[in-house]
């Protein structure tokens, strides 16, 4: 394990830095030596240092860097590295529980996920600021909490996907004993806790561990962010134990209960274990724990030969948002939007199982009728539904999505028996936007600026540069909830009936299901449970719902009951 953490003997600092000649911990003035062993890993006890300290290594005498490994960066990524209170256990760094709390781990069979950005839940934007708010999603009926990227980021906020330390909490959250303190508040009330990782791409800015070791990239292959990650050509096993120990501390570490591979499909790899696999062994063999993968592919592979616990299922997303907002831009051209198409891509899974794809050119998709519903995880919005457009509207902010279309949205959403993931603020109809914002220094925050006026500036509705500036402070104040108008109308409204819904799939384990369309605009989905049956019936038009026979009751509907739910 590399980093820095405490042991009786004083700290213990390992490094790999295979073209190094010397390591030296620095400290202030004082400089400390480390041993190089024939796999290119400098390691020693510092007996003179202890939690809190800040240090630096030097290599080969001359340049001082913070380490690419550390578990603290105090003041961000260009600063020095902290000592924080990581204990060794064995060959494992641990941060210690704030308290003793019974916990069994995530229940994956219904589970749903609340997907949520730290600075922008709360006032504080803090780990701390985050806890205040654990009771409201307990009491909405979420069971999982998921943290878009807390790995430490350049500036004062970010969405996270510019992470550079790997292994350091954002010193922006509150750091590691933040992150620790939250983890245990989320199961000292029965929620889990899941960490989006992005193991594709490294940011651009303070991004040091190019220093220590190249070959961690790779020319090989490109992303859309840069160089790849060098998962299989020269060196690539010191690239692989670095994404395995990252997965092993965040889960170990902190006892997360789970990770969110943030775009698996540009993790290229062609070695015989694939690194997916790699990095569900080791959380599997920890026991409860999960991995889920956002993948495009529609690949049952991911979860059937890998191991992966569960895949985004975007069909789902894409079918109802092209039915909702009329949009066809980008990949949403292979979607038709009809009700028939988001039937069928109920009973399949995902739609897409092998035909061919306009969008990418080429066939997509595997058949997947014979995965469990728990290993899709279907969305109304995420982060990057909202966030990537250009104001970052939420579904229910654009053209053509009333309160009517939105709630029969959501109660097809959580009546399905996929993993539900829902996106902060959409319980109660948010008023406020996620938009993209960073605070990048210098040239490459100009640069982001202008990159994102020029990515938009096609379209006329943002003609004289109404793109919200992501370099500017507002636009990130702006993104936060605002948790008190969930008091007034329509908010309250849309809360009370997402509570009734995530109430009524708490009482329900499906064993069979059916989707038909019916008419242009209306859909019929119908699960068993044993001997109980329940019918969801929703209408995405002007059309009244049909009448039912007297062996129904009535469970839910919305208020102009275009959606309802029944059960014999």
């Amino acid at each position: 394990m590399q980093g820095a953490w405490l042991t009786r003997d004083g700290v213990r600092f390992r490094v790999y830095a295979p073209q190094a000649q010397t390591v030296e911990v620095e400290s202030g003035d004082r400089r400390f030596p480390l041993e190089r062993s024939a796999d290119g890993h400098f390691s020693g006890t510092v007996r003179d240092l202890k939690s809190g300290d800040l240090y630096r290594y030097r290599l080969n005498g001359d340049g001082s860097y913070p380490d690419p490994c550390s578990y603290s960066q105090p003041a961000g990524p260009h600063g020095p590295s902290g000592v924080p209170v990581v204990v060794a256990d064995g060959v494992m760094g641990r941060v210690p529980p704030s308290k003793e709390v019974a916990w069994a781990g995530p229940e994956t069979d219904n589970m749903v996920i609340y997907e949520c950005h730290v600075g922008c839940m709360s006032p504080a934007g803090t780990f701390e600021g985050l806890i205040s708010r654990l009771d409201d999603l307990v009491d909405l009926g979420v069971t999982a909490v998921q943290l878009m990227p807390v790995a430490e980021f350049p500036g004062r906020w970010n969405w996270g996907y510019d992470g550079v330390n790997w292994f350091a909490p954002s010193h922006c959250y509150g750091g590691p004993a933040g992150l620790r303190g939250l983890v245990d508040a989320c199961h000292e009330r029965g929620l889990s806790v899941i960490l989006d990782v992005v193991y594709n791409h490294f940011g651009p800015d303070g991004n040091y561990i190019a220093q220590f070791n190249p070959a961690y990239f790779t020319e090989r292959y490109h992303t859309p962010w840069g160089a790849a990650i060098n998962l299989d050509g020269g060196d690539s096993g010191a690239t692989r134990r670095l994404l395995a120990e990252n997965a092993l501390f965040w889960l170990e570490g902190f006892d997360i209960d789970g990770l969110r591979l943030d775009a698996a499909h540009r993790l290229y790899d062609s070695s015989d274990t694939h690194i997916l696999e790699r990095i569900a062994y080791v959380a599997h063999r920890m026991g409860n724990k999960l991995v889920i993968a956002e993948d495009d592919r529609n690949n049952t592979s991911v979860l059937e030969r890998y191991g992966i616990d569960a895949v985004y299922a975007d069909d789902f997303h894409h079918v109802l948002h092209v039915m909702l907002t009329g949009e066809r831009d980008g990949y949403y051209e292979d979607y038709q939007g009809t009700v028939a198409e988001l039937a069928a891509t109920i009973q399949g899974g995902w739609l897409y199982q092998g035909q061919m794809s306009k969008h990418w050119g080429k066939p997509r998709g595997t058949v997947a009728t014979n995965v469990p519903w728990h290993k899709f995880v279907y969305c109304l919005q995420n982060h990057d539904q909202v966030g990537n457009r250009a104001l970052g509207e939420r579904i229910h902010q654009l053209p053509g999505v009333t309160l009517s279309r939105y709630l029969a949205a959501s109660a097809l959403l959580l009546f399905l028996p996929a993993t539900p993931l829902l996106f902060m603020g959409q319980e109660f109809a948010a008023s406020s936007p996620f938009q993209y914002f960073s605070d990048h220094a210098g040239d490459l925050g100009r640069q982001v600026s202008e990159g994102r006026r020029r990515e938009f500036g096609q379209f006329a509705a943002f003609a004289g540069g109404t793109v919200p500036d992501p370099q500017s402070e507002e636009t990130f104040r702006r993104s936060r909830l605002r948790w008190e108008e969930r008091a007034a109308e329509p908010h309250a409204t849309v809360l009370r009936h997402y509570k009734k819904l995530l109430s009524l799939r708490r009482d329900w384990d499906t064993a069979s299901l059916t989707a038909e369309a019916e008419g242009s605009s209306g859909l019929r989905v119908r699960a068993t449970d044993g001997d109980r049956e329940r019918l969801l019936v929703v209408q995405f038009g002007d059309a009244a719902l049909g009448q039912l026979d007297a062996s129904w009751q009535a469970l839910w509907s919305s208020e102009d009951e275009k959606a309802a739910i029944y059960q014999r």
